[in-house]
């Protein structure tokens, strides 16, 4: 057990950042193949047997919320897309800047 960083993903769709979370563990009786848990290991080169049950399992959470986001087929809901939107809206510099001038010369051609 120690301190980690961790980064968590909110179901709003938003990140945020914890610091100094305490890992809580516990310890399971497994029956695992042998052989299954030995390929794991290598396949994830990780060091120890618990580090291969950890990784496969974030695996598993990593594809459950992939299988979700390709149910959604790219759509969000209205109210994530107004939040996407005001957070983006905050940040816009005003006033404006004049693209054409940048562009365009001054007889309205392209430069």
């Amino acid at each position: 057990m120690g301190n980690y960083l961790a980064t968590a993903y909110l179901r709003s769709g938003k990140y945020i950042h914890l610091y100094n979370v305490k890992m809580i563990c516990m310890k399971k009786t497994l029956h695992i193949d042998e052989a299954l848990l030995r390929d794991a290991k290598a396949a994830a080169r990780a060091k120890t047997d618990t580090e291969t049950v950890r990784l496969g399992l974030e695996a598993l959470i990593r594809r459950g919320a992939y299988e979700r986001l390709r149910q959604r087929s790219g759509r969000a809901p209205v109210d994530e897309l107004l939040a996407i939107a005001d957070r983006v809206a905050s940040r816009v510099k005003r006033p404006y800047p004049d693209h054409a001038k940048l562009l365009y010369d001054e007889h309205g051609l392209p430069r």
